[in-house]
C-alpha cells in the first residue's frame, strides 16, 4: 500500500508526538526520582531522556513538508533548503552526543 505524502506526514507526526509524551513522562519521573532518592545516575538518565525531546523535534521538523519559494520565469534550480535542513537534522545527534558525553570524559 502506497501512502500519499499527507498520510505519511500524519503517521510520522502521530508516532513522534506519542514519543514526545512518553519522553516527557519518562524524563520527569526519572528526574523527580533522582532528586528524591539523591541518585546522580537517575538524574543523569532523566536529563538524557529529556534530550531525546530535541531528537523528536528534529523528526517533526524534517518530516513535515513546507512550501518551497517560487522562482521567476526562466530561473531554474533549487534553493538548497532541503539539503540544509537534512544536514542540520543529521548533524544534531552527533552534537548532542558530544555535549552529553563530554562531561563524562572530563570527570574520568
Amino acid at each position: 500500500m502506497e501512502l500519499t505524502l499527507k498520510q505519511r506526514t500524519k503517521a510520522i507526526n502521530h508516532v513522534t508526538l506519542w514519543g514526545v509524551l512518553v519522553n516527557i513522562l519518562l524524563a520527569s519521573t526519572k528526574l523527580v526520582g533522582g532528586v528524591v532518592g539523591q541518585s546522580q545516575a537517575l538524574i543523569a538518565d532523566g536529563l538524557h531522556s529529556a534530550s531525546d525531546l530535541a531528537s523528536d523535534g528534529m523528526v517533526l521538523l524534517a518530516a513535515n513538508p513546507y512550501p518551497q519559494p517560487r522562482f521567476a520565469a526562466g530561473m531554474g534550480g533549487t534553493t538548497g533548503h532541503n539539503t540544509k535542513l537534512e544536514c542540520f537534522v543529521t548533524l544534531n545527534p552527533g552534537v548532542c552526543g558530544v555535549f552529553e558525553g563530554g562531561p563524562t570524559l572530563g570527570g574520568a
